[in-house]
């Protein structure tokens, strides 16, 4: 498979903001998420519709149309480096009012699905 450009990947930042509320109010859990960032894991890229009503095979309430699995090491270190950042020290900027996701990641590692 072939690795994106890091650059391309900055919209993949905006998919941790269905769960970054939750996550930045408790900085537990943003250690938590860096713990896992920080490891191996299985890293999924989703394809969502966010003007579908989600009946299954949903992800934080949108529909997902597709997936695949980032096998690339490298790729993934960069992402979770990036990724690792956001969650961090978020920029209001980059948060829309109105979230409507085309795209998500799934990050699993330790047992547990971010």
């Amino acid at each position: 498979m072939r690795s994106a450009p890091l650059p391309a990947c900055a919209f993949l930042l905006w998919t941790l903001q269905a769960s970054a509320g939750d996550m930045l109010a408790s900085r537990i859990e943003v250690e938590r998420l860096q713990r896992a960032l920080s490891q191996p894991g299985q890293v999924e890229l989703l394809s969502l519709d966010p003007n579908t009503d989600c009946l299954s095979d949903c992800w934080h309430g949108w529909q997902v149309l597709g997936q695949t699995t980032l096998t690339d090491a490298g790729f993934q270190h960069a992402l979770a480096g990036e990724l690792s950042q956001w969650v961090a020290a978020p920029e209001p900027e980059y948060i829309a009012l109105c979230f409507n996701p085309r795209h998500g990641v799934r990050w699993t590692t330790e047992g547990t699905i971010w």
